[in-house]
């Protein structure tokens, strides 16, 4: 229990098979399903600039590598200083987390993916971010060219 709040493997047991290694992206559960992980590491975030290709939308820069041998979706987002103080940063992060849970069941697997935002993404709310990352996502092949968004 963390805070009364029993694990998500107590709850369930298919949850503690699940890898617990320290330094692993946190996955994120949403409606019980492992959905999306998050990538951490300098180094993975190093090697998706490296080696993956970009795509430019008018709030974020959308870097992608694909890596066959690995079977979930692994996002990482950047987040500048220069976009503002901790506060606007990390509600930008929650905006592009949130609105990659409801693209999770259109992302492929084996793919890392980092998420850049540029200066005025301070000033963008939650639907032009959305309308900016489905635009990418679209243009990256992940979505369907024919989705309302």
């Amino acid at each position: 229990m963390i805070g009364g709040i029993p694990r998500c493997d107590q709850l369930d047991p298919q949850f503690a098979q699940l890898p617990q290694e320290i330094g692993r992206a946190a996955p994120w559960f949403w409606g019980g399903l492992y959905v999306i992980e998050r990538m951490k590491r300098p180094e993975d975030f190093r090697r998706v600039y490296r080696n993956g290709h970009m795509k430019f939308g008018k709030f974020t820069a959308v870097h992608v590598l694909e890596v066959p041998e690995e079977e979930s979706f692994r996002v990482g987002f950047s987040v500048s200083k220069k976009v503002g103080n901790a506060v606007v940063r990390n509600g930008i992060k929650r905006r592009l987390r949130e609105i990659l849970r409801s693209l999770d069941s259109e992302l492929p697997s084996g793919y890392h993916m980092v998420i850049g935002t540029k200066v005025r993404a301070r000033d963008a709310d939650y639907w032009d971010l959305e309308k900016d990352i489905c635009q990418v996502m679209k243009g990256l092949g992940f979505l369907r060219k024919n989705k309302r968004r």
